[in-house]
């Protein structure tokens, strides 16, 4: 078993968090967007 590049994993898993944290408040908008547009549709 090799031993991972410590700084290469860090890197990618920083990259990883703020795309999550992007896709995650567009997620969360677009969802908050859909609430209204159901009520306004009458799915409430």
């Amino acid at each position: 078993m090799t031993v991972p590049d410590f700084k290469h994993i860090s890197l990618d898993s920083s990259y990883f968090l703020i795309i999550l944290h992007i896709l995650y408040s567009i997620y969360d908008r677009s969802k908050a967007e859909m609430a209204k547009f159901e009520h306004f549709l009458g799915f409430e």
